[in-house]
């Protein structure tokens, strides 16, 4: 990315947002729609390549996000004990008709 692009002017004007009017505002705005609008324009000749725009994710890949995620959690080791409680073998429980557990 191009420093010389109008970005530290953008940078000083956001960091007085507060003190801004509406028309201000919406200029500031447009200015950094513009500055990313430029650098992708320009990434895009330097690499040769199209741009791929990101989408959010479907049901499936939020489950499976999830699930990596938990297994992730499940994997850590932080020094306080195992995350899920284990089954005491002699314990009795219902789902264990006919298996033997020794």
């Amino acid at each position: 990315m191009s420093w010389n692009c109008g970005m530290p002017q953008l940078l000083e004007g956001t960091a007085e947002y507060i003190q801004m009017t509406e028309q201000e505002e919406a200029l500031l705005t447009t200015s950094w729609a513009g500055l990313v609008e430029r650098s992708r324009l320009m990434w895009k000749a330097s690499s040769h390549a199209e741009i791929v725009e990101a989408t959010p994710m479907d049901e499936g890949e939020l489950a499976e996000q999830h699930l990596a995620n938990l297994d992730e959690y499940l994997d850590e080791d932080n020094g306080e004990g195992d995350v899920l409680e284990e089954v005491n073998n002699s314990e009795d429980v219902a789902s264990d008709d006919g298996i033997d557990l020794d």
